[in-house]
């Protein structure tokens, strides 16, 4: 939800200031009297989405960093295709070598997508063509487990009011405890309150849903 400008609340005040209805003093004091006490619980209320991904990235900065530039887009499926507000994409690399699946040493590099909705209304619209041309093409079904997943990768989706973040890594770059440690960082930041849907994908399956698979309303 993105902030209301301040000059809209102050329009009524400078209406009844041009009326004569109240004196030029006064206006600020009671526009402050007027936003602490109705604004205050619902003003800027959540964090958008931009804001949030500034502030987790501003919380690893001393494990990884961040690139953004020429990087290959990755196969998520044809969330791309649906209706978004915002949307981005980039790599987060550690600046130590970690050992893979390959018991070699090298920079961890984890892919982040992110996409933001007007309402939830668009979202569920678009949950529901994404599910329907998911990852590789395949078709998932809300609350049922993919045990089969053919050149999966290791991903983790977090779907969260009309916000969407999707982590991948290749299954090359995958060790099961670095990733644990990671989308927990990731649950603790975007999904504090334990209200989203969370999907994990793992290497050619299966696909699993982690927490409140989505009821979507019959059409």
């Amino acid at each position: 939800m993105n902030c209301i400008s301040i000059d809209l609340f102050f329009i009524p005040f400078r209406n009844m200031l041009k009326m004569g209805k109240i004196d030029l003093k006064w206006e600020k004091s009671l526009f402050l009297v007027f936003l602490l006490g109705f604004l205050n619980p619902v003003f800027c209320q959540e964090i958008p989405l931009k804001n949030k991904i500034n502030n987790y990235i501003e919380s690893i900065n001393n494990d990884y960093e961040i690139k953004k530039l020429n990087l290959r887009p990755r196969d998520i499926g044809s969330i791309f295709e649906t209706e978004y507000e915002y949307t981005d994409f980039f790599q987060i690399r550690s600046f130590d070598k970690k050992e893979n699946a390959l018991q070699q040493k090298r920079k961890l590099k984890i892919y982040i997508n992110v996409f933001s909705y007007e309402s939830e209304y668009v979202l569920e619209n678009a949950l529901r063509y994404w599910f329907d041309n998911f990852v590789g093409g395949e078709q998932i079904r809300p609350g049922r487990t993919l045990r089969g997943y053919d050149n999966a990768r290791p991903m983790y989706v977090i779907i969260d009011g009309t916000d969407v973040l999707i982590a991948d890594i290749d299954c090359k770059s995958y060790s099961e405890d670095i990733w644990k440690d990671f989308t927990k960082s990731l649950r603790n930041h975007f999904d504090e309150h334990k209200r989203a849907i969370i999907i994990e994908v793992f290497c050619n399956g299966p696909l699993e849903w982690r927490q409140n698979a989505p009821n979507f309303r019959k059409k």
